[in-house]
């Protein structure tokens, strides 16, 4: 399949989703990649992480996007959609967390009670 053909949505799911989560890359995978860029370059990954964009009811009611309620309307992260991408537990908490310390990122890591 190549990456411009036009799919039916539930196709693509039945294609790279099977349980809620999707296919091909594992949560530590992204953690690993993700860690490599923070060492690249912190302050853009830094930035990509706190910057979060409105999003439409669509988005809001995906069954695994993490979406945030806000000033009447819904926004969304990178964080939100990396966490999507592998599921979420019953508490709505995808596997992937950022790591802080004293305001700066210094890192991601597994949610201890996220999808596996």
């Amino acid at each position: 399949m190549m990456c411009c053909e036009e799919q039916d949505l539930d196709e693509i799911r039945e294609t790279y989703y099977q349980g809620g989560k999707m296919n091909s890359v594992t949560p530590d995978d992204a953690i690993r990649y993700l860690n490599e860029l923070i060492e690249i370059d912190r302050p853009a990954m830094a930035a990509l992480i706190a910057n979060r964009v409105p999003c439409n009811q669509a988005m809001a009611d995906h069954p695994t996007v993490q979406v945030r309620a806000q000033h009447g309307g819904f926004t969304v992260g990178m964080v939100g959609i990396l966490n999507g991408m592998f599921g979420i537990d019953e508490d709505g908490f995808g596997p992937i967390v950022w790591i802080f310390k004293d305001g700066d990122l210094t890192g991601v890591s597994c949610n201890p009670g996220g999808v596996r």
